[in-house]
């Protein structure tokens, strides 16, 4: 999703809701908990570089080099 995109749903929500954001990817799941909830505490600009493990799982390296692109990045943490 583009910032873009994420103002324009957004600014269609009333202005005084929290925010929170959901998971229910199986890498995180279990039994008890299908899914995880998370508040979201803040956005950032980072340039990072990003790429995939052998087994497929994605990765983030926070860098300012050649490879690193600037990424929009929401700022979650569970403990809400």
């Amino acid at each position: 999703m583009k910032v873009r995109d994420l103002i324009e749903r957004l600014g269609k929500l009333d202005p005084s809701l929290e925010i929170y954001g959901y998971c229910e990817d199986a890498s995180i799941a279990t039994d008890a908990k299908p899914y995880r909830l998370f508040w979201v505490d803040g956005i950032t600009v980072d340039h990072v570089v990003r790429g995939r493990d052998e087994d497929g799982s994605p990765w983030a390296k926070f860098d300012f080099g050649p490879e690193a692109t600037p990424l929009a990045l929401v700022n979650m943490t569970s403990d809400f």
